[in-house]
């Protein structure tokens, strides 16, 4: 009879213990950084990132060949679909997105992370239409290191790409 009364005190005890609530995190497009000019129209028809970002939680760099899983700090949707719609948004903000005509634009993502002390690299390639790739490499700090402020940092990256996007997209297009 001991042993049952420590069995079911063990399992109500258990029942109690919770883990964390999950925090669910957005990319945002944001302004751009100057005015924009007319340029060529661009339709984007790819945003490649690695595997390594194919899942629900924020990755982090936590040293020099290491990652960690922010296991309780989640993307509101996959990082490739949200990362696709915020670029298209940030390209419109722009002038230079389109729908249907256009120089098609393909984006490959090698890294899009934040590390420990809150600095985010974003660096890839890029296409446009017939243009040799092009690659980029860019950091933002994120005012801190809790992920709200690391997903406003990417957001900004984001506008960053698009307004470099913008500026090549007449060179690029024709």
């Amino acid at each position: 009879m001991k042993r049952g009364f420590i069995c079911a005190a063990v399992l109500i005890l258990a029942g109690c213990a919770s883990s964390p609530d999950n925090r669910y995190y957005i990319l945002e497009a944001v302004p751009p950084s100057a005015p924009s000019t007319p340029s060529a129209p661009l339709r984007l028809n790819g945003f490649h990132l690695p595997p390594l970002y194919d899942r629900p939680q924020i990755v982090e760099r936590s040293g020099p060949q290491s990652v960690a899983f922010l296991e309780y700090d989640r993307w509101a949707e996959p990082l490739d679909r949200m990362g696709a719609r915020v670029l298209r948004r940030d390209l419109e903000l722009r002038g230079v997105a389109s729908q249907g005509a256009g120089a098609g634009l393909v984006v490959t993502v090698d890294e899009f992370m934040a590390d420990r002390s809150g600095s985010v690299t974003f660096n890839g390639g890029w296409r446009i239409g017939e243009c040799r790739d092009r690659h980029f490499a860019m950091t933002e700090r994120s005012d801190g290191t809790d992920s709200a402020r690391i997903a406003s940092a990417m957001s900004r990256l984001l506008g960053r790409l698009a307004d470099e996007l913008a500026l090549q997209s007449e060179r690029c297009a024709s």
